[in-house]
């Protein structure tokens, strides 16, 4: 959480991601992300609320590393209209787990 000059910033999210080569012989891991942030911004035009869903897709074969790639959607909406701001993020991602 933070505050400054009047504004109040609070979110949370979380992630579920299963590693398939545990199960079964395919070295694959899907993985489902969700986020809400709540804010207050004064007198802006920007609702109070963002949120974000994710998914990805990440390669489990070897024991130290996963590579895959992941997509993010978040969207936040404008007061008192139907319209919102949208964005698609994507990032490939190279794990190493010690």
């Amino acid at each position: 959480m933070t505050e400054s000059d009047n504004e109040v910033i609070l979110g949370g999210g979380g992630t579920v991601g299963v590693d398939l080569g545990q199960l079964s012989s395919i070295p694959i891991g899907p993985l489902l992300s969700l986020e809400s942030e709540a804010f207050t911004l004064g007198g802006s035009d920007l609702s109070n609320r963002s949120t974000g869903v994710g998914l990805g897709v990440f390669y489990t074969a070897w024991e130290d590393f996963s590579i895959g790639l992941e997509a993010t959607r978040r969207q936040l909406e404008l007061r008192e209209s139907e319209k919102s701001f949208a964005a698609l993020l994507a990032a490939f991602r190279l794990r190493y787990f010690f």
